[in-house]
């Protein structure tokens, strides 16, 4: 199963995901972006997170979270 995590803070976004076995957990996504929350950083802010919902569908997750 494979579960991904969007994490919005005041000074990055933060994409990961794992997959869940039997045999443990394997991260495929771990993606830290610098930048900080803010009007002006709005677009980007955006952006990183379409990003990031990308990645994480083309590594097989359903749902994504996010977390601010």
């Amino acid at each position: 199963m494979v579960h991904a995590a969007i994490e919005i803070s005041p000074s990055a976004v933060r994409t990961r995901v794992s997959e869940f076995r039997a045999e443990g957990i394997d991260g495929l996504v771990d993606r830290f972006v610098p930048v900080k929350a803010s009007q002006a950083n709005l677009d980007r802010i955006v952006a990183i997170v379409a990003d990031g919902a990308d990645a994480a569908r083309s590594a097989g997750a359903g749902p994504i979270g996010l977390v601010f």
